[in-house]
């Protein structure tokens, strides 16, 4: 009996040993699982970079976002797909937040497959894996909020231009002091780069005579050969506009 009693405690005690670790382990599959299917269901990009910004994981979302798989970017660097004027930016968020183990946030624009670049917000926190630390971020794709803050931007711009260009138009003592003084509006207000007004002259020519402008440095619209006619110069966007009589836009880079 003497040597019973052990014997008993001890497998008893392994049995207790043996159901708690099955416990744990149940516990943690079903905390995989959990996870996992967040993971895979948020509609954020959720990834993982090692210390030297590689990808290790990547949620299936980022290819809904991008249009890139997953499995095309485990291995390599993040920085391939951030826009080229956001990479120092970015890179400096990285450095910051694995070297402090502390959490950053920025706004980034993102490579798409297509070649474009998306507006994204950047979530991101320090952690350890394993044995090494890690950077677990969520990306969110804002591209639509950022474009109807650009459109409210456009909205607000042209309601001061007009506002600004009644003004104008109620303190011109004449045509030409009229006439300089919106295009100085449109410059200053609108924010383009140049404005000017021409006449259409219909002489053998078919010049075009600019009385207003702004945004030109002195001379500089003198040595424009305006014309409406058929010609080589008269092909220009407003010999263009006038022999159409429709507006014309281009787009320049």
């Amino acid at each position: 009996m003497a040597r019973l009693v052990p014997s008993v405690l001890r497998v008893l005690s392994e049995e207790e040993g043996i159901r708690a670790r099955k416990a744990s382990q149940k516990a943690l599959q079903e905390s995989e699982t959990k996870y996992r299917a967040i993971f895979e269901s948020v509609r954020d990009i959720i990834y993982v970079l090692d210390q030297e910004g590689r990808f290790v994981s990547i949620n299936p979302v980022f290819q809904t976002v991008t249009g890139f798989a997953p499995d095309e970017w485990i291995g390599r660097s993040f920085h391939h797909l951030i826009h080229p004027d956001d990479l120092s930016r970015a890179m400096e968020s990285f450095r910051n937040t694995i070297a402090k183990e502390g959490s950053d946030f920025s706004e980034l624009r993102i490579l798409q497959k297509s070649g474009n670049y998306l507006d994204a917000e950047l979530s991101s926190v320090s952690t350890k894996l394993g044995d090494s630390l890690h950077l677990l971020g969520v990306a969110r794709d804002i591209s639509e909020r950022k474009n109807a803050e650009k459109e409210l931007h456009r909205f607000n711009r042209a309601l001061r231009t007009i506002s600004s260009c009644n003004e104008v138009l109620i303190h011109a003592n004449d045509e030409h002091q009229l006439l300089n003084d919106m295009c100085q509006v449109v410059v200053k207000q609108a924010g383009y780069v140049h404005t000017w007004v021409g006449f259409v002259e219909h002489n053998e020519q078919k010049t075009v005579r600019h009385i207003a402008h702004a945004g030109f440095e002195d001379g500089e619209l003198e040595q424009f050969m305006l014309t409406w006619a058929e010609t080589a110069n008269g092909f220009g966007p407003a010999g263009t506009a006038i022999r159409t009589q429709n507006r014309l836009w281009l787009k320049t880079r």
